[in-house]
């Protein structure tokens, strides 16, 4: 039996061999990426003596753990022998690897020009964030976490060779009828696959049966930066790599790409397999100069995987750089009259030249006949891979991604009853174009290949809907990127921007700053993303951002926005402000249109050449009532001019002192709706004057009304909320927000509510002018009368008067109620009514009409309510 020193000897011992164990793999594994085979083989072996000397003086325990760590070990060892002995017969047959020749170091890399700063972000995670972005790894049931650090080397040895556990990726009915087999790039080419290319090689990749001209064209434009000399900006997303960040075979057919999706870059991993068509089609993307080459279809397979599968639902070439890059995307519509043609030319030609912008092309839907003669694809990306301007005209050179390759054939010269020219504007013919392009210097390889031409930038405005720029974000010195949440299933109005996520920017420097606002909705699922780019339910969704000058307070309408971003159906839009006051303060708010009623993620990023500050907007109120109520048949009583407006919801707002209230209004948004609060001791109102209302919404706004106050006295007041016709019914919300936290609202039963009705019509007699019902109650009984015109053959309203009085004697009356306080005539659409006064029983009574004029032919009506039976007999004349 051992001592005690002894087993402390024995226990250190084993510790350094399994020490020794991991620093001999690891070295085997770091060697084995940089394509030194032989040495990479050589510490294979010595990482399985160390394990086999670990297994033998290890306790019985620990000998099945050391057991299968050395059958692994034999495992990579044979794998690292097998490809060594493929690098050597490369070799041999003059056919060297050309992953293993180091390239020349490239002048810049993709984040930063020489001379530029270095970005910094200035926000920190906050543990809500954090619990947001790992919720957003799940897309379409498969789970892409953060990326965090660059993969270690062991990530590329799984335990033989890797099938990636999700399966293989979907197909389309029609690539499934075209599917041979899945096959790996070894199997696939007999001469030795590429991964990478060497030096001097271009990429002429080309899409064929999948649907995804966007990714294609992206990486065609991408690949054309890199090309040009650059830096890397879209080779160096797969991994594994060398150390000149190059990727390399992975020896056991694993791969991770390095993707922007859902607010930050992510890990996607796939394995090598790629469809192999049964004909002469594709697949997956290739490259027309060198098939063998194949590191671009696995950054393709690894975001179609992101995307669904090879069945891809459509995107557009600016999302998917963002994905591929992180470059910051702005999607331009050619065909709005805010673009500038010659503006945005100098925009983009000077930041070609500095390689700052990724620059692509779509157009939109066109005819058979249009795409024959222009020779173009409707509904279609293109790559563009050079700039350059000849006699003040500025040309592109465009890449039609498609295998086919067709290409631009200048306009088409019509009939002369077709005088209105495809080109009427452009400057450029068929026979200019022509003319143009033998005056260009003679084509390189990448112009001659096919689907590549020259298109001037008038016939680009002219035939194409929509230009593609991805920024570098090394453009900005400061990013701030925020995450958040948003439940749409509670929005009634989307006029209504209240409840919407809001934020105080602020440029707190001395300096006006140019800044850039980038929304990002999230994808969860292939399905979100068809209803994020296209249609759902008959309708399109779009986001955009609005900007105000509130000084970041939170904003309730959109009328008043500085900067209003493009709505678009993409899942990110980008608001560019060019110049922010110093020391200034705005709030940014999110918008939409026919968003799902469900709840969303987002990412929005402020980026800027100055320190710029980003956080939630302030809300100037503290304290919320919120009610929900409905307009009915019987209380939807229209707009003020409306004879029925007292019959709308009511509500009775009681403040216990001063302070700032607003009262916002919601409903759906096919109803025009309106506040008001008014004087009216909290109770309800039968009609409104200017000088009872102490604030109100101003027109009537489909599904959302608005109204502020400030300084509201302590005391008790009326709200009125309506639609603008009778009869339009709906439920809505009704916020009161104040600034006190004794500000109580009550919703104030209609005015028929636990009452009886009695309703009398009549037609006034030429010459009369007041008429007379008698009325009885059998008991203590509270009454009160309404009296409105309900016909008239005159544009004048009648002027009226309506009061309840009491038969005293044989000819006297006492007023026991009258409308108008004073006993006023008046003429407002609502009618005249007399509050209400309660009437005891065995007494006479009397309601009685007056007007003023003695025209013949209108027609008037009395409504008669009380909380008891009351009897009415018939008109009777009332003597002047």
């Amino acid at each position: 039996m051992n001592n005690p020193m002894q087993q402390t000897r024995l226990a250190s011992q084993r510790s350094l061999l399994e020490e020794n164990i991991a620093a001999a793999e690891s070295l085997a594994d770091s060697l084995f990426l940089n394509a030194r085979y032989d040495e990479s083989l050589e510490a294979a072996i010595n990482s399985i003596e160390h394990c086999m000397k670990a297994r033998l003086h290890a306790p019985d325990a620990n000998k099945p753990r050391l057991g299968e760590k050395c059958e692994q070990l034999i495992r990579k060892a044979e794998c690292i022998k097998r490809l060594q002995k493929k690098a050597l017969e490369r070799a041999q047959n003059g056919d060297r690897d050309q992953t293993s020749a180091p390239p020349v170091p490239p002048p810049s890399d993709s984040g930063s020009t020489t001379g530029r700063k270095s970005l910094i972000c200035t926000d920190k995670l906050t543990v809500k964030e954090q619990t947001l972005l790992w919720k957003s790894s799940k897309v379409n049931g498969l789970t892409y976490p953060p990326w965090e650090n660059d993969p270690k080397p062991s990530e590329f040895f799984p335990d033989g060779l890797f099938s990636d556990p999700s399966g293989f990726l979907h197909l389309s009915d029609s690539q499934r009828s075209m599917l041979a087999a899945w096959k790996r790039p070894d199997e696939i080419f007999e001469g030795g696959e590429v991964l990478f290319p060497g030096g001097g090689h271009t990429l002429d990749l080309t899409q064929d049966v999948v649907t995804d001209c966007s990714v294609v064209a992206s990486l065609c434009s991408a690949i054309g930066r890199e090309g040009s000399g650059f830096g890397k900006i879209i080779s160096n997303i797969l991994y594994p790599q060398n150390k000149y960040n190059c990727p390399i075979a992975s020896p056991l057919g694993k791969y991770i790409v390095k993707l922007y999706f859902n607010g930050c870059f992510r890990k996607v991993i796939v394995d090598d397999y790629l469809p192999v068509s049964n004909n002469s089609r594709s697949l997956y993307v290739t490259c027309r100069n060198d098939p063998k080459i194949f590191y671009p279809a696995l950054i393709e397979k690894a975001y179609l995987k992101l995307m669904g599968g090879y069945d891809f639902p459509g995107s557009n070439s600016g999302t998917d750089l963002l994905a591929l890059t992180g470059w910051i995307p702005e999607h331009v519509f050619l065909q709005s009259d805010d673009v500038l043609q010659g503006s945005l030319w100098k925009r983009m030609y000077k930041a070609w030249g500095y390689g700052d912008v990724l620059i692509t092309l779509g157009t939109g839907s066109m005819t058979r006949r249009e795409e024959m003669e222009l020779g173009l694809i409707g509904d279609h990306d293109y790559a563009v891979l050079a700039l350059k301007e000849d006699k003040g005209q500025g040309m592109l050179l465009v890449k039609n991604p498609w295998s086919e390759g067709t290409v631009w054939k200048g306009a088409p010269s019509l009939d002369s009853d077709e005088e209105e020219d495809f080109d009427a504007g452009s400057g450029v013919s068929a026979f200019e174009t022509n003319r143009l392009r033998n005056a260009l210097p003679a084509a390189s390889e990448e112009e001659a290949a096919p689907g590549v031409f020259w298109i001037s930038q008038d016939n680009v405005f002219r035939h194409f809907t929509s230009i593609y720029l991805n920024w570098n974000p090394g453009l900005f010195t400061h990013r701030n990127d925020t995450h958040f949440a948003w439940d749409l299933s509670e929005k009634r109005s989307e006029g209504c921007i209240g409840g919407n996520p809001q934020f105080c920017l602020e440029n707190p420097s001395p300096h006006p700053a140019l800044v850039w606002l980038l929304l990002g909705r999230h994808i969860v699922s292939t399905e979100s993303y068809n209803a994020q780019t296209g249609i759902t339910d008959g309708k399109t969704s779009y986001i955009s951002l609005c900007v105000f000058e509130s000084p970041g307070r939170r904003v309730y309408r959109s009328e008043s926005a500085l900067h209003i971003g493009p709505y678009v159906d993409s899942p990110q839009t980008l608001l560019r402000i060019d110049a922010m006051p110093p020391e200034t303060k705005y709030t940014v708010a999110v918008s939409s249109q026919d968003l799902s009623k469900a709840p969303h993620t987002f990412t929005l990023s402020a980026l800027s050449v100055n320190s710029i500050h980003m956080s939630q907007a302030e809300d100037p109120y503290s304290f919320h009532n919120v009610l929900q109520s409905q307009w009915l048949p019987d209380t939807a009583g229209g707009n003020a001019q409306s004879p029925t407006y007292s019959i709308n919801p009511q509500f009775r707002l009681s403040v216990s002192s001063t302070c700032d209230l607003m009262l916002l209004l919601e409903a759906r948004d096919t109803l025009p709706v309106h506040i008001k609060l008014v004087w009216g001791n909290g109770k309800r109102v039968a009609s409104v004057t200017t000088r009872d209302i102490i604030t109100e919404s101003g027109e009537y706004r489909r599904g959302c009304a608005y109204a502020e106050t400030a300084s509201l006295q302590k005391g008790t007041y009326t709200i009125v909320a309506s639609t603008f016709e009778p009869g339009q019914i709906g439920d809505f919300t009704l916020t009161v927000a104040s600034t006190i936290s004794h500000a109580t609202v009550t919703e104030l039963p209609s005015e028929s509510a636990g009452k009886l009705r009695k309703d009398l019509q009549g037609v006034w007699e030429a010459g009369v002018t007041a008429v007379a019902y008698p009325l009885e109650v059998e008991r203590l009984t509270r009454v009160s009368g309404t009296a409105r015109t309900l016909w008239t053959n005159s544009r004048a309203q009648p002027m009226l008067r309506i009061s309840i009085e009491r038969k005293v004697g044989s000819r006297g009356r006492k007023t026991e109620a009258s409308s108008g306080g004073e006993g006023e005539f008046s003429d407002v659409p609502q009618g005249v009514r007399t509050g209400d006064v309660d009437l005891e029983g065995g007494w006479d009574y009397l309601i009685v009409l007056e007007r003023m004029g003695g025209e013949g032919g209108s027609r008037y009506g009395i409504d008669v309510l009380s909380d008891g039976v009351v009897h009415l007999g018939e008109r009777v004349l009332v003597g002047e």
